[in-house]
């Protein structure tokens, strides 16, 4: 049986190298409103200051009409994304390359590319793993590039567990930041990326119609503040940041971020970073690179 209704994995590959397109402003205002967000000093923003890392999630997201919505609130599949039909989406992760600094006050395209769509079995069954190219270049002459995996599962016949027991190992973080990720913070972070995803924002759809046990915190959420505590160890520009998720974390729990091990290589400095949930364990792991 094709485990995804009428299109199985091999009808799925005529979405690989599909193209999509979008324009947009990095304004002072959005810039500001991130920062509000996590209680940050505004001092430094200003019309041609470069972007902090991962600041380009905020700009150039789809402006979807209501009605082209599913009922989970994100894009109806079939048209640029691929019809996939496990019914839950989570974001796996991302590697973003830095090329040049994106300013506040550029205008920026993004032009995004479908590179692959994978099938693989995990412990809970049947994933659908999408990658996408996603490209920016900016009028000042900045330019990076985000791959992004998504990931597609089957829905749990029981709740999830807020936590997933595994050990952490040790780490002597030279960044630490904590926070607490509220109903306030999570509406604000969807709004400022144009999510519409109900996960982030209804509890009784997690709780009813995902099997989570809470509102998810959101993955880029957590990847941009691994980003922020990373950049807190060298003043000069990133030149790559790849983060991966490891379990969800819930509203209303404490999550720490963590960084630390700037190291010398053949290839410049490296760091790690993580995010550990209320209980001590991994949620996210990251590395930079300068």
């Amino acid at each position: 049986m094709s485990t995804t209704n009428t299109h199985g994995i091999d009808d799925l590959q005529a979405w690989v190298g599909r193209k999509e397109t979008q324009n947009d402003l990095v304004g002072l205002g959005r810039m500001q409103q991130l920062a509000a967000t996590f209680g940050w000093p505004q001092e430094t923003l200003k019309e041609g200051a470069p972007l902090p890392p991962l600041a380009h999630l905020f700009f150039c997201n789809e402006v979807t009409p209501a009605a082209e919505l599913d009922h989970d609130g994100h894009i109806k599949r079939g048209g640029f994304m691929p019809p996939v039909a496990l019914p839950r989406r989570m974001w796996a992760g991302s590697d973003t390359r830095f090329d040049a600094p994106i300013k506040i006050g550029d205008r920026v395209e993004r032009q995004s590319t479908i590179r692959s769509i994978k099938e693989k079995t995990g412990r809970s069954g049947t994933l659908i793993f999408v990658s996408l190219e996603r490209a920016f270049a900016s009028s000042s002459g900045g330019s990076l590039v985000e791959t992004r995996t998504v990931v597609y599962r089957e829905v749990p016949s029981v709740m999830a567990p807020e936590t997933m027991g595994r050990e952490l190992e040790p780490m002597e973080a030279q960044v630490r930041r904590d926070y607490l990720p509220d109903e306030i913070m999570l509406f604000r972070f969807s709004a400022l990326t144009w999510n519409g995803h109900r996960i982030h924002y209804d509890r009784e759809f997690c709780q009813t119609n995902e099997f989570y046990p809470d509102i998810v915190v959101h993955g880029p959420l957590m990847g941009f503040l691994a980003a922020q505590a990373a950049a807190e160890l060298r003043e000069q520009p990133m030149r790559r940041f790849d983060f991966r998720s490891q379990q969800p974390c819930f509203v209303n729990r404490p999550i720490a971020v963590e960084a630390a091990g700037l190291i010398d290589d053949e290839n410049g400095q490296s760091a790690s970073v993580r995010v550990t949930n209320f209980a001590g364990e991994v949620a996210l792991l990251g590395k930079a690179e300068w």
